[in-house]
């Protein structure tokens, strides 16, 4: 299938959401990787320019922990870490350093 990068992709995995808001988790795992978004600028097939906000640079495992981590209700217990892109739990020190208690 193509995507929004134009580019054939395979789909490593996928989710069914059971009483939830689908665009609600989609927000939550957006949120959560965001600071690993890809950022390219590129051409579409008609010459435009856009920057496409669904890709991620991170391991598939730190996509599938906070899908995981949505599910269970633990999502707040964690943080991505911002030099190796893994899910990671959130620290004392972590929490005391970003003022969260």
């Amino acid at each position: 299938s193509k995507t929004y990068l134009e580019a054939p992709v395979d789909v490593m995995a996928t989710y069914e959401c059971y009483n939830a808001n689908p665009h609600a988790i989609e927000r939550l795992v957006h949120a959560m990787l965001a600071p690993h978004r890809l950022n390219v600028t590129l051409h579409s097939a008609d010459g435009r320019k856009y920057r496409p906000r669904e890709w991620f640079c991170v391991p598939l495992a730190t996509a599938q922990g906070v899908v995981e981590r949505i599910a269970d209700g633990t999502l707040s217990q964690y943080r991505v870490d911002g030099t190796t892109g893994q899910l990671v739990p959130k620290t004392r020190e972590y929490l005391h350093s970003s003022g969260n208690r």
